[in-house]
């Protein structure tokens, strides 16, 4: 397996399609799980907001800080992914009628 380096994000991004294809659902899925369990520790503040006292605890940060580097982590490896496989993208999109 061989990867391709972007040197502005520094993200790994394999030169296999589907090695990228399953590398990025892997990524989204750890966003996904990491957005649920800070949206579970968030509370039921006023208008959907979180409250100050939960945003204080220890639980409520280390969530935060999880889910911001998972996303982060999706947002390095896609500015790649999605220049290096425009067309595979595309091609995949299409034969899912999208």
């Amino acid at each position: 397996m061989t990867y391709s380096y972007d040197c502005r994000t520094a993200a790994a991004v394999p030169d296999d399609y589907a090695e990228a294809k399953k590398k990025v659902d892997e990524l989204d899925a750890e966003a996904d799980r990491t957005g649920k369990a800070l949206k579970a520790l968030s509370g039921g503040g006023q208008m959907g907001m979180t409250p100050d006292h939960v945003k204080a605890s220890p639980e409520w940060k280390a969530a935060k800080r999880d889910y911001e580097k998972a996303n982060a982590a999706l947002r390095d490896f896609n500015s790649t992914y999605t220049k290096r496989f425009k067309k595979e993208i595309q091609e995949d999109r299409r034969s899912r009628g999208r």
